[in-house]
């Protein structure tokens, strides 16, 4: 399921600006997005620079069973990749104005991960366990959505889930 890579410009915005560009193209946040965006640790760059982002799943990156991000973030390395800085989620939003929708409607309280759902695999910004762990993007019915995240460091990512790293 390996697509093309995605080539976007990040940063070169204040986050007043970025979240009116957000709401420009209708995208839904939920609680924990201005959560993330507020933290010290969600820096956006001043300049703007070329990002490549590279979707796939844990099981291209040889995986069978689900997996936790400790573990998936050494296999992509391993293949090239790092962590996306936690300011590329939401430029990959407004990348994917096109985003597939998704099959299932559900939006919370199901303990695993969103069919349909674009994880931003990001460092952590806070060892809170309350605190979102990252971003996801989603279309759902129509309604586009960049939503914060909250599971712990054992989470299993399904083998089929989708994950955005940064090529480097």
């Amino acid at each position: 399921m390996i697509l093309e890579d995605i080539s976007l410009t990040v940063g070169g915005q204040r986050l007043e600006e970025l979240l009116t560009a957000l709401a420009e193209h209708k995208v839904q946040l939920n609680a924990h997005a201005p959560l993330y965006f507020l933290h010290p640790g969600f820096q956006l760059s001043p300049s703007p620079w070329t990002a490549t982002v590279r979707l796939l799943t844990p099981a291209e990156l040889g995986f069978g069973d689900p997996t936790p991000f400790p573990e998936l973030a050494r296999a992509a390395e391993a293949q090239g990749l790092a962590l996306c800085p936690p300011e590329v989620g939401p430029y990959l939003r407004l990348a994917l104005i096109h985003q597939e929708e998704s099959r299932d409607t559900l939006l919370t309280g199901t303990h695993r991960a969103p069919q349909g759902a674009i994880h931003v695999m990001s460092p952590r910004l806070d060892r809170r366990e309350d605190f979102p762990r990252g971003l996801y993007l989603r279309n759902v019915a129509g309604l586009l959505w960049l939503r914060g995240y909250v599971c712990d460091e054992a989470y299993p990512f399904p083998t089929d889930a989708l994950l955005a790293f940064l090529v480097k």
